[in-house]
């Protein structure tokens, strides 16, 4: 008995949490739902360019062994992002309080680039006496394109400071504040066309020949270019960016419109994971951060319903954690560094409702 007064008891508290939601909802759409709507969706074609980037080094943790530390860097890849994204938008003015928008870009045109790996201390992290963990041992180059894709969505509240008093030609300024939420995810595919060579050779290269614990077959290959025209690895890379924004937006006239805007966010996602296709390694990474977003955008009305515009956007994302390495008979964990810094340039076209 006293289980089922228990239940009906939690029944009625879920009923009176349930119908203050409902409440509080309903007080929440009311005004807004008495306020003017109007909104915009557009279509458009931005340029990207910029890099996304990990590091690793510092502590090693190699499984069935005790750890040590290292140098850090000891090994770096740096992926470009190049190419045009197709890009679709939508927001929501509630009257002049509140204003939601919505966006997604996707890769339409493809465009390779140059993928650069380096490694510092090659040869002093195989225990080599002779070696320093400074030197550039091996440096490589491929070639791959990125495909991208992007989501946006924010919400703003609009405060506007123009005197309403005075003639309606001359400028409207309004301050924003709100946040949003970004992901984005960089894949490499099919990255080929490896030319490898060993920077520091001719700086180790007497001691490389006395020491007899490198292979014959070792010694001969480090002297010159290694080249592999295949399928080498493949890397996949993912950004979780919520933020919050601050901006300014100046209504020159009755057609133009410019916003600026910048965002910084305190808690950044970051996971990748690199497939070393030679090797047959595997490495993915789990790490955290901050990012710095900046917006810059410009809409000329042309008629009361089509809006022609341009946007820059840049984002600098740098996120700390760590890499879980796995191969054939191997796994370790090392400290890692992910980066990216990346630009847009685009122009739209909307329609304005």
């Amino acid at each position: 008995m006293a289980w089922r007064m228990d239940g009906l008891g939690m029944r009625r508290i879920w009923a009176q949490i349930s119908g203050a939601c409902i409440f509080v909802v309903l007080m929440t759409i009311a005004p807004l739902a008495a306020m003017d709507l109007n909104g915009y969706a557009k279509l458009g074609l931005e340029r990207l360019q910029g890099h996304t980037s990990y590091e690793i080094g510092g502590l090693i943790a190699v499984s069935g062994e005790e750890n040590r530390s290292a140098h850090f860097p000891f090994s770096k890849l740096e992926f470009p992002l190049t190419g045009y994204m197709g890009t679709t938008a939508f927001g929501l003015n509630v009257g002049e309080v509140l204003r939601v928008d919505l966006g997604l870009k996707k890769s339409i045109l493809r465009e390779e680039a140059t993928i650069e790996d380096w490694d510092w201390g090659y040869w002093h992290l195989a225990d080599h006496p002779w070696a320093r963990s400074s030197t550039l041992d091996i440096y490589s180059t491929s070639r791959s394109s990125v495909d991208a894709w992007m989501g946006d969505a924010k919400v703003r509240w609009c405060f506007n400071l123009t005197d309403r008093s005075r003639p309606q030609d001359r400028t409207e300024v309004r301050l924003m504040v709100g946040g949003g939420y970004s992901i984005q995810v960089f894949d490499y595919d099919m990255v080929d066309d490896l030319d490898q060579w060993y920077p520091s050779y001719p700086q180790y290269a007497d001691a490389i020949e006395n020491d007899p614990t490198i292979s014959p077959a070792l010694k001969q290959t480090i002297k010159g270019h290694v080249y592999n025209s295949g399928n080498v690895l493949s890397y996949h890379v993912e950004y979780e960016v919520p933020f919050l924004e601050g901006g300014v937006q100046l209504g020159l006239g009755e057609r133009l419109d410019v916003e600026a805007c910048l965002g910084y966010s305190f808690w950044v996602k970051a996971k990748d994971t690199d497939h070393h296709l030679l090797r047959g390694k595997v490495s993915k990474g789990d790490c955290g951060g901050t990012a710095v977003l900046f917006t810059l955008n410009g809409d000329y009305a042309v008629t009361d319903r089509i809006v022609l515009g341009l946007n820059y956007r840049r984002i600098v994302i740098t996120a700390t954690g760590i890499q879980d390495q796995s191969a054939a008979n191997y796994s370790a964990s090392v400290d890692q560094h992910i980066e990216s810094d990346q630009q847009s340039f685009g122009v739209s076209l909307g329609f304005c409702f």
